[in-house]
């Protein structure tokens, strides 16, 4: 199936589809450690990698707010 997708099309599903679910996969491991463990520099990597690729995706999981 995916070899029959252009390379651009595929860039497109990637960006819509798995950015903003690895961001909010990220977000939602960094808020479940925190809670056991206290905020940490791996904490706050997290939530901001996840943000950053939240911010980068399109759809329901991605851009929200201003």
């Amino acid at each position: 199936m995916w070899a029959l997708l252009s390379r651009r099309v595929r860039r497109v599903v990637f960006v819509a589809v798995a950015a903003p679910a690895v961001g909010w996969v990220l977000e939602q491991v960094a808020t479940q450690v925190e809670s056991r463990r206290g905020a940490s520099g791996l904490t706050r990597q997290l939530n901001s990698s996840g943000g950053w690729l939240r911010q980068r995706g399109w759809g329901r999981l991605g851009r929200r707010g201003p």
